[in-house]
């Protein structure tokens, strides 16, 4: 998709922000507060992420600049990711944070709504509006009450775009053994946008915005998650998105990969897959079972080793992106785990961007080359691997391979490695530390060169520890 000036010059400060910090000053960072306010919302997340990063650098940037964030803050067109960039700064400057508030007069519903990282900032403190935040701490709505570790990933999930807190959320495990089967899909046929009854409510702050709609067929109402494009599509677009929609389709056949309904190019792209009744791993509390976490990620890797023979990358793989099926079974037997399903495949090329923040990607399951993609190349294949890694971090320890949030999130990507599993839950067997790390290798070259060779891997632990 064609992008827009704004969303150009903002991604080019974004990942100027990451490679060149100490190139910033008033300029670029009144360029970025200034892209707060344009009319492409790709456009004003990419500025929100370069402000972050450049503060985290040089936090006084932002001393001379409180009142045109102010201004920010109060504008119809760029609310949320104003106070997304203000959830940043306070991460280094709260003083100056809290001026921005109290001059914005902010609504403290929305700030809690869009950035949870300011009402942890001001937790323990009672000053200015942030008093007011604080207040809302603990109303049942807002998953505020959890231990440090499970704070970390929720606020992840609802700044990064995880999936939807209207979803119940399952247990870690969700039964003893897995099912004989995925659940039935729903018949696909040829269908138009205009033949969804959609609900109001969102499922998703993803970029491909989602809905729960039904439609009608073989005499029956069936539920379907109804995922669209923000955007109308030009002419010079509709072909290559026309490509994206088909090869999701194609992959679609997969067990492990969420069915596909239909899909089209008007009136913009979009697609409709088969309802998502279980959550998504984003939803699951604390680690998984290590023998179920292992089902998961075979199911999983197989699912995308799959979509590579196909040559087609996902490249957007996070918690959010995995959901769940519900399973049953014969109750003598007990319940099985509920079914896996991959969804949201090739988000950043629906978006033609390279840079994974610009989608909300969370930070701390994109890959380097997701964050520079200047420095470690372009995003193929053994993207999905370190993903693939990342994810199965979080299902065998319940947290991401990185605990830091918004832009210091990427200094950690791109120059640390994360703690071995083993270390930061008991349960995880020793032997599972070398394949994570592998493919969570900073270079390229460093990981598994396919999907394949860590299933392998995976598989020859399982046998030698009994999972």
């Amino acid at each position: 998709m064609n992008q827009s000036p704004d969303a150009r010059t903002a991604e080019t400060l974004l990942a100027d922000a990451i490679a060149r910090p100490e190139s910033y000053g008033q300029s670029e960072i009144r360029r970025l507060i200034s892209l707060l306010g344009s009319h492409d919302p790709n456009a004003r997340l990419s500025a929100a992420w370069a402000i972050g990063i450049a503060v985290e650098y040089d936090p006084r940037l932002v001393d001379s600049n409180i009142r045109r964030l102010a201004r920010a803050v109060q504008a119809d067109v760029g609310e949320a990711d104003a106070i997304r960039a203000i959830a940043y700064i306070t991460e280094h400057r709260p003083d100056v944070a809290e001026k921005v508030l109290s001059l914005a007069n902010v609504d403290r519903e929305r700030a809690i709504e869009i950035a949870p990282q300011i009402v942890r900032l001001y937790r323990e403190e009672s000053r200015g509006p942030a008093s007011v935040v604080r207040e809302q701490q603990e109303r049942p709505n807002h998953d505020h009450t959890v231990d440090n570790t499970k704070k970390a990933d929720s606020r992840a999930a609802k700044t990064n775009s995880e999936e939807s807190s209207d979803r119940s959320r399952p247990p870690a495990a969700t039964g003893n053994r897995p099912p004989e089967s995925p659940p039935e899909p729903p018949p696909p046929r040829p269908i138009r946008y205009s033949e969804f009854d959609i609900e109001n409510s969102m499922l998703s702050q993803s970029p491909l915005g989602a809905r729960k709609a039904t439609y009608q067929a073989d005499g029956r109402q069936y539920p379907v998650t109804l995922k669209r494009l923000p955007s109308r599509l030009s002419p010079n677009e509709t072909n290559r998105i026309a490509d994206e929609l088909s090869g999701w389709d194609s992959v679609g056949t997969h067990p492990a990969a969420v069915s596909v309904v239909g899909w089209g190019i008007a009136p913009g792209g979009w697609i409709a897959h088969q309802y998502i009744d279980g959550g998504t791993v984003a939803d699951r509390h604390g680690p998984v079972p290590p023998r179920e976490a292992y089902w998961i990620v075979e199911r999983v890797s197989d699912a995308i080793r799959y979509a590579h023979g196909q040559g087609i990358v996902h490249g957007c793989l996070s918690p959010s992106s995995v959901g769940f099926g519900v399973s049953f079974g014969v109750a003598e037997r007990g319940e099985p785990w509920h079914y896996p399903l991959v969804m949201d495949w090739g988000c950043l090329r629906l978006y033609d961007v390279d840079i994974a923040p610009t989608v909300g990607l969370p930070i701390r399951y994109a890959a380097p080359e997701q964050l520079a993609p200047d420095r470690f190349g372009r995003v193929d294949a053994l993207t999905d691997v370190y993903q693939l890694g990342a994810l199965a971090y979080r299902l065998f320890t319940g947290r991401g391979p990185y605990q830091s949030t918004g832009p210091t999130a990427v200094t950690a990507v791109i120059d640390r490695q994360p703690p071995r599993p083993s270390k930061v839950h008991h349960a995880v067997p020793d032997a599972i530390d070398p394949i994570l790390q592998t493919c969570l290798a900073t270079s390229k070259l460093d990981r598994y060169e396919t999907v394949e060779a860590f299933r392998r891997e995976l598989a020859a632990v399982r046998s030698e520890v009994g999972l």
